[in-house]
């Protein structure tokens, strides 16, 4: 009984201590210490300042003895955290450190006084009772041992702190708004006088606590202490809390020393992404740091103890216990609390409302062709046919290229007039005005339309017609006429502004988590807790934990520490209880008036119920917070309803605090993992900036609860304050796995460090959410692969996770507080520009080479500094805003308000100036605004020219309520063209490939792995477009898409079909297709306006390559109007071909905007899908394989003259052969710059083509930016591009140098110094594409594009340079070598049966319609020739009935034969004479044989007219005799022999010949480029061999020869190429007096050198501020020069 007895009384002692608990407060310990301390040490006030040095307590037997006489305290020691935080059993979760233990904002001089709220006092108390039966003495605090030093402010901006305490907080005692009622201080008037620092506050209170930004918390000391550097920042609660214990825990910091360095720009480029690895990325910008300390200590070994509650900002308070589930579930769509998706759909509907259907100008339902800026069709003179509905010939007229359309509609309608009035719709005829309003004119064949207020050379149908001379056809409709089908309808005002979020979201992977899953597993867990607490028992205490098991389990497998850690309370407190014994009977427990409480037999105490129900309530609490944090984390179909509750909003500015983070642990462990531990580091980034540097966790291993994890359990500081927090800042963590070195390993390398670490993935979340609010609480964050680059781009939204039902989750810890931080809205600082010129010359020199460098130079630290401090001068140079911005100290709160200001204040950017704002260094949302704001002047056609790079740029925006998605959509809505490209820009960037590109299809994930956090954005943007286009569009998409896909299933059946019969499968596989497009027409892919009618399934076929590519040929609706060929291929990423033809777009139109013409032939491509796209096809041209094939056959590429040949047979005419000889000079200039500069790379003889008029184009761009092909280890790329001595031979005109060569390198070098001017474009697009995820676009390519640009050497340095790599190029050995090997690989895909009707020397079939019916042929004679191989042709006289005159024909005998083989093949029963092909002994080009052969030919031509006039009267016939362009060639017919006229000698004195130079004065520099040098003079006794030359030039007078300079010599050349650059550092005043003389020498080794002419030039004369490079002529007035000096 006395045990019974005891226990009773210890219980009600229990009670009485709980009850007691509750109604104290650590105020009131901290008053009772100070009312001992004064009694004990009276006559002695307190000063804070001053740290205590003496023992003030000792503890005897558990009770607290203060000082004689004093009543002792009793009390119970408050639980402490265990040492190592993953054994951690408490059920607490853990917080963040306390101050002491942390750096921040707040001055070591500022002393807190918060309290703890009373309920955290109570729990803390409660558990202490609960867990200890011992007395807690009071510890006192050694202020010296936890002494901090002093903040340095590396802000030169910012106040110090004396200034910060000025203006934030009050100084004097007496103006707090707080009392400390309860601290006595035992004052003197000594101490009181002694120090400022003393206080003496009476009977003041110590106010409930209040977070650290509340200014009246703050104590202000005016004269802290000077004797050390050291100062004191203690809470003041630490010093007299009783339950405070002195931890001798060494908390290491990851910086503990001051750097040295003199500025803040060291690491602070924003550009570091473009030159750095990945691994070197963790560099931090100090201007960032709390603290900036020289040696950094790693952190891996650091252990937080568990932070005390009474923390300076206000924790939430504790969840009160409850047995049952106090929160509601409710059903939710994905995404329906998602504010920031919310704005975008509010955003998205105002926009649709604000496009109506009625407005013609924003909805003309027709496509406007495409227009190009151009100057060189101003003097050119078209041919235009014109057809009218109302008349049956069309009308056909010539007009200038700068001709208006409203000029050309005028002329069209008075010839309507002229021909029937009455055909002009609603015209009065007594009005003298034309309506040309009412019509408009379409482009044949094509749905596109010509806008009434442009003019002809605006269009790239009109300058693609010229460039191939071609005919311009045109339509001319009455817009009553016009297809408008595409135009938005006013019910599609009606609908489809009512834009929901669930409709952005269909078809994304959702999780498979349902509403009713959750509800079912909750009221399950809520059931067993019930039977839990009423029969405590083992069947029902497993029965709880595995409904708990079976939540975590539906959601996602998930065991947060929260519940693991409540559950082993909860096992832990049912053994504890259980093994206490149950009462045996009925007992009063106590009286409560006429009540008592009863225990009844058999029943637990109220202290076991009560424990038993607070671990319960814990699990659930736990559950409750897991089950928030889901949602907030996932896209879910339910969400946890919570009653209102009203937080305080205050600014983040007011936080001092430093950024904490709590890595609890890695879930969903990867299988394939082996490694002996594994660490998180955590860094924060604003853009590709490191704000902070990386602070590594604890090594930790798995562990397993209910399922596997990793478990850290740990608060890593990142030293930077809340306050100074970027806005788009983000916490970027890294999971790393380490492997122990073995011994054996660590010999093998040299390793400095025991283990050797890899990257297992990433995750990343915003510091800031999209109301700008910061981040609180709990957040479960999915892993994304390496693959997914973390350093570019803003954090992946909440509810966006990788790919695939399995991938590992972070869960992740933040500060949580009752009240909400919110980052304050930034007024932009008026700034006070000034003068450029008021600069001294050094400084402006100096500043416009930083602001012309490239961007993407890596710019000195002091050159970054000086651009930020002259940032005011440069505010009228547009293109100094991305450098000035780009050299910014910090991005905190703030500098916005400066660098906002600066923005608003600069001279607008070009749009494509602004594009650079929109790369990833630029993160800040109001920038990337105004970058918006000028790309707004570009027009539709340069947006479809830039689109691709400006989607990728929406990766990098932190919200999706971006400025630049909403400009996206508004061009969308206005231009059909825009929203076309847009629509198949984003499918192809979606996986899958149904309707709309929506559902996800896993089978493409390893390549797409890497951009699959992006996905989301870009299905938002689609569903948008697909929502806002209106319905014909939207059902012109699906046809489209319906399309693709009908064509991507026949090309898998064409490809798994064998050889011989996939024809008749592709033909069996389109015609359905064909018939479906009869019933409806549909829009190609290429353009919306390739509008298609059906199939010509004669014309379709397949290419014998790898990928089995389908070659489509489309039927048009207008008659006439001529096909549509594409090609469609699946197999090949064709988005590296989009990005090459759209970069060689973008130079050609540099081009033509510089006037230069270089006949480029640039086709569409347009990817549809993964590996799948089409092509459109460039009709009338052969790879230059079969075209050497077909003179030279295997041995063609080692042959000069195919080329010409081939041109030769398809440009019969004289001066269509001219053109085509133009064109291809041309052509091949602009596309050697374009391959060049895009690194194009596998260049053999299939992937250059060539058309029948003359222009060369490349196609294939698979091997792209330097990535050169090899086969095995040989390297097969070995010249920057593609010159072959056949396309010289082209050029020159012959095996001989010629000026027309020259002409071609002057052409190279202009367009190469063309695109170096718009380098930065080039640049830009290229930095922007870099995270496409496209195979060698990558941060490696854009440094490669800036090599080959050259942008810090002038013009002519850089035209020489590329004139050294013609030469190169020509020279090479190997290119027609790769071009044998290339074509010996192919013999086995040849087609040997391809031979048709024609004749392979004759381009065109002819009949007697054409030529007249020839009366009688025969050969008359024989020629020998030389070009420049001897051979024979043999002269044919044809007479023909309608010709008075016979036509003479020269043809070889090689052609008789294979026009007799024809023949042969085509009439089979007809015996014809034979030619014979056989071998002969000896030379077959001789004399001998050719008088045989002309018998044999003779014989043969008189066989064949005696035949039948099917036969002898037969097209090929007729085809074999018409003339061609050696037939019209002015040559003697009775001649044996034909050589080139000579060239008639002059005498020996007389010299001739031209000089090119360029001159210009740049940078103190007189610049002096000799260029070339045309027809010289021979050398020789006869003049015959051509001269050696070099190049002499002098600034005259010169006596002394000091500016003599001299070229290198070109041998044997009378039309050289030098094309170096001769350079003179004298003063500009000094170079206008003197005379520029340049002389042409030929080298002789054994004799003198001889003359060859000279030229004097007055620089007095030449203007030298700009560049005039110009042909001189050569005269004899060098001696006579010299001689007058």
């Amino acid at each position: 009984m006395s045990d019974e007895g005891d226990y009773d009384e210890q219980e009600q002692q229990f009670l009485r201590d709980l009850e007691l608990a509750k109604s104290l407060s650590l105020a009131s310990y901290a008053e009772q210490t100070c009312k001992n301390i004064s009694a004990t040490q009276s006559g002695r006030s307190i000063a804070l300042v001053q740290p205590f040095t003496e023992p003030i307590k000792e503890s005897v037997q558990g009770k607290c003895i203060i000082s004689p006489g004093e009543e002792a305290v009793e009390l119970r020691p408050r639980p402490r955290p265990s040492p190592c935080l993953s054994t951690k059993t408490s059920s607490d979760p853990l917080l963040p450190p306390p101050l002491n233990l942390r750096k921040a904002w707040a001055t070591s001089d500022l002393i807190s006084l918060d309290s703890p709220s009373p309920s955290n006092v109570g729990n803390r108390i409660s558990e202490a009772f609960e867990k200890f039966n011992v007395r807690l003495p009071i510890y006192h605090q050694d202020l010296q041992q936890r002494t901090q030093k002093e903040s340095k402010s590396i802000f030169n901006e910012r106040p110090n702190v004396l200034q910060l305490q000025q203006s934030h907080f009050t100084p004097s005692i007496d103006s707090l708004n707080f009392k400390l009622e309860q601290l006595s201080f035992n004052t003197s008037s000594e101490a009181a006088s002694s120090s400022s620092a003393t206080i003496n506050a009476g009977n003041q209170s110590i106010p409930k606590k209040e977070p650290c930004w509340k200014s009246k918390d703050l104590i202000y000391f005016d004269e802290p202490s000077t004797s050390s550097a050291v100062s004191v920042k203690d809470h003041v609660l630490q010093i007299f809390d009783p339950l405070y214990e002195n931890s001798e825990t060494v908390y290491n910091s990851p910086i503990d020393a001051i750097p040295t360095d003199d500025t803040p720009y060291d690491a602070n480029d924003p550009f570091d992404y473009m030159y750095i690895e990945k691994k070197t990325s963790e560099r931090c910008s100090s201007v960032y740091e709390s603290l900036t300390l020289e040696k950094r200590l790693s952190v891996a070994s650091a252990t937080y103890a568990q932070p005390n509650k009474s923390d300076t900002l206000k924790r939430k308070p504790e969840k009160p216990n409850s047995a049952i589930i106090n929160f509601k579930i409710e059903p939710s769509l994905p995404g329906a609390e998602n504010h920031d998706l919310q704005e975008f759909v509010k955003s998205i509907s105002d926009l649709r409302k604000s496009f109506t259907a009625d407005d013609v100008f924003t909805n003309p339902g027709l496509v406007i062709s495409p227009t190009i800026e151009s100057s060189y069709l101003h003097a050119t003179s078209v041919k235009l046919i014109v057809s009218i509905p109302s008349r049956s010939q069309p009308v056909m007229f010539t007009c200038s290229g700068n001709s208006s359309i409203l000029h050309i509609l005028t002329y069209l309608l008075c010839e309507m007039v002229a021909d029937c009035p009455s055909a002009i719709k609603g015209m009065d005829l007594s009005s003298p005005t034309l309506p040309t309003s009412d019509y408009i004119l379409k482009i044949w064949g094509i749905s596109e339309y010509l806008a009434l207020e442009s003019c002809l050379q605006d269009y790239e149908y009109v300058r693609h017609c010229i460039n191939m001379d071609e005919d311009i056809k045109l339509i001319l409709l009455h817009i009553d006429d016009v297809d408008r089908k595409l135009a938005r309808s006013n019910d599609d005002d009606k609908t489809d502004h009512k834009l929901r979020i669930e409709d952005l979201l269909s078809g994304e992977g959702m999780l498979n988590v349902t509403y009713d899953d959750v509800i079912l597993l909750t009221e399950t867990i809520e059931h067993e807790a019930e039977k839990l607490l009423l029969t405590m028992g083992d069947a029902q205490m497993t029965s709880f934990t595995q409904s708990v098991k079976a939540i975590c389990s539906v959601l996602l497998g998930l065991e947060v520490a929260d519940i693991s850690n409540a559950i082993k309370e909860l096992i832990s407190t049912y053994a504890a209880v259980d093994k206490e014994p149950a009462s045996l009977g009925p007992s009063i427990l106590s009286e409560q008036g006429p009540y008592s409480i009863v225990q009844l037999q058999g029943q637990r105490s109220v202290s076991e119920n009560y424990r038993m129900k607070t671990a319960v309530s814990t699990v659930l609490n736990a559950v409750e917070s897991f089950l928030i944090s889901f949602c907030r984390s996932f896209d879910c179909s339910f969400k946890i309803s919570l009653p209102p509750c009203d937080q305080e909003v205050h600014s983040v500015l007011e936080v001092f605090d430093t950024v904490l983070a709590r890595a609890v642990a890695i879930h969903r462990l990867d299988q394939r993992w082996s490694y002996d531990n594994y660490v998180i580091k955590v860094q924060l980034f604003h853009g590709t900036s490191p704000v902070s540097h990386p602070v590594t966790s604890k090594q930790a291993q798995t562990e397993k609860v209910f399922f596997g994890r990793l478990s850290f359990d740990e608060w890593m500081d990142l030293s930077v304050s809340y306050c100074t927090l970027p806005r788009e800042s983000r916490l970027v963590f890294v999971l790393l796995g380490r492997k122990i070195l073995t011994d054996e390993q660590k010999e093998k390398g040299k390793f400095e460090r025991d283990w050797i670490e890899e990257e297992l993935g990433w995750t990343s979340v915003q510091c800031f959410c999209s109301k700008w609010e910061l981040r609180q609480g709990q957040f479960l964050l999915p892993v994304w692969p390496i693959a997914a680059d973390r350093l570019i781009g803003p954090a992946p939204p909440l509810g966006c996770q990788p790919p695939g039902d399995y991938f590992p989750v972070l869960e992740l810890y933040l500060p949580e507080w009752n009240t909400v931080f919110k980052f304050p809205e930034v007024v932009p600082a008026k700034i006070e520009t000034r003068d450029f010129g008021l600069l001294d010359l050094d400084s402006q020199m100096e500043l416009m080479d930083t602001v012309q460098s490239c961007c993407f130079s890596r710019l000195p630290a002091l050159r970054r500094e000086v651009l930020w401090e002259k940032r005011q001068y440069l505010t009228q140079e547009p293109r100094a805003l991305p450098k000035v911005l780009s050299s910014a100290r910090c991005w905190d709160h703030e500098s916005l308000t400066e660098i906002y200001g600066m923005v608003e204040s600069w001279r607008s950017l070009s749009p494509v100036d602004a594009i650079q704002l929109l790369l990833p260094c630029f993160p800040d949302v109001e920038v990337r605004c105004a970058a918006v704001a000028w790309l707004k002047g570009i027009s539709s056609d340069e947006l479809v020219d830039l689109l691709p790079q400006i989607l990728q740029a929406l990766k990098f925006e932190t919200l999706e309520t971006s400025p630049l998605i909403r400009f996206l959509l508004e061009r969308s809505l206005m231009s059909l063209r825009v929203a076309h490209t847009l629509f198949w820009l984003l499918v192809q960037e979606l996986p899958g490939d149904t309707l709309y590109g929506t559902e996800v299809s896993f089978s493409p994930l390893e390549t797409m792995s890497s951009q699959w956090h992006h996905f989301r954005r870009y299905r938002i943007l689609l569903q948008a477009l697909l929502a806002l286009s209106g319905n014909a569009l939207r059902e012109c998409f699906i046809a489209q898409q319906l399309l693709v896909k009908n064509l991507s299933s026949t090309a898998t059946i064409v490809k798994s079909t064998k050889d011989s019969a996939r024809q008749n499968t592709l033909l069996k596989e389109l015609e359905p297709m064909h018939y479906y497009l009869l019933d409806r027409p549909s829009s190609l892919p290429l353009s919306l306006g390739h509008k298609v009618c059906g199939l010509d399934l004669n014309g379709c076929s397949y290419f014998t390559s790898f990928t089995v590519p389908l070659k489509l040929a489309f039927k048009t609706p207008e008659r006439g109007g001529g096909g549509i060929s594409a090609i469609f291929k699946l197999g090949d990423d064709l988005r590296q071909d989009m990005i090459t033809l759209q970069m060689v777009r973008l130079m050609d139109k540099i081009w033509l905007r510089e006037g230069l013409d270089l006949k480029m032939v640039v086709f569409k491509c347009i990817p549809t899908g993964h590996k799948a796209g089409m092509i459109e096809v460039v009709t009338e041209a052969e790879t230059l394989r079969k075209i050497q094939g077909e003179a030279g056959g295997l041995t063609g590429p080692f042959k000069d003259r195919c080329i010409q040949q081939w041109l030769m047979k398809k440009n019969p005419d004289t001066l269509d052969y001219q053109k085509a000889l133009y064109n291809f000079t041309a052509s091949c200039a602009g596309y050697s710059v374009a391959t060049y500069i895009l690194g194009i790379c596998d260049r053999h003889n299939d992937n250059i083509m060539i058309c029948s008029s003359g222009h060369l184009f490349h196609i294939d761009f698979g091997k792209f930016l330097g990535d050169a092909q090899t086969f095995g280890s040989f390297k097969r790329d070995r010249t920057p591009f593609v010159l072959s001595s056949d396309m010289a031979y082209v050029i020159n005109g012959g095996d001989k140098p010629s000026p027309r060569f020259q002409q071609f390198i002057d052409l190279c070098c202009e367009a190469f110094n063309a695109v170096r001017k718009h380098a930065q474009l080039f640049l830009n697009l290229f930095a922007l594409m870099a995270s496409s995820g496209i195979r060698g676009v990558t941060i490696e390519a854009v440094n490669y594009l800036n090599g080959v640009l050259m942008p810090d050497v002038s013009d002519g340095e850089a035209s020489s340079i590329f004139a050294k790599m013609i030469q190169d190029a020509l020279k090479s050995w190997f290119t027609p070598v790769n071009f044998f090997i290339h074509s010996l690989g192919q013999l086995r895909f040849s087609d040997s049966g391809e031979e048709g009707a024609l004749l392979s020397f004759i381009p065109k079939n002819y009949s007697k319609n054409v030529d007249g019916k020839i009366k009688n042929v025969g050969v008359v004679n024989y020629q020998k020739r030389y070009e420049p191989d001897k051979y024979y042709v043999y002269v044919v006289r044809v007479e023909r009935f309608d010709e008075c005159e016979p036509t003479y024909l020269f043809r070889s005998y090689e052609e008789f034969c294979e026009f007799q083989h024809k023949l042969c093949l085509m009439f089979p029963l007809t015996k014809l004479p034979s030619l014979p092909r056989g071998v002969h002994l000896g030379r077959s080009s001789v004399k001998n044989v050719a008088e045989k052969r002309l018998n044999d030919i003779d014989r043969f031509l008189k066989c064949l007219m005696q035949l039948a006039p099917e036969i002898s009267h037969s097209p090929i016939v007729y085809t074999f005799f018409h003339p061609i362009l050696r037939d019209q060639e002015e040559t003697s017919i009775t001649a044996h022999k034909l050589k080139e006229p000579k060239e008639e000698l002059l005498p020996s004195r007389t010299l001739r010949g031209d000089i090119k130079l360029s001159l210009q004065y740049s940078r103190g520099e007189f610049q002096v480029m000799v260029m070339h040098v045309r027809d010289l003079n021979g050398v020789g006794s006869q003049q015959e061999t051509p001269p050696s030359s070099y190049v002499k030039v002098y600034l005259l007078p010169d006596p002394q020869k000091h500016t003599k300079r001299k070229t290198r010599v070109v041998k044997r050349n009378a039309n050289p190429t030098f094309m170096e650059m001769i350079v003179y550092r004298l003063p500009l005043p000094i170079v206008q007096e003197r005379i520029l003389q340049v002389s042409v020498w030929n080298y002789d080794r054994v004799t003198e050198n001889e003359f060859l002419g000279a030229v004097n030039i007055s620089l007095m004369s030449v203007d030298l501020s700009i560049e005039t490079a110009q042909w001189f002529r050569l005269t004899n007035n060098y001696r006579v020069s010299r001689a007058a000096f």
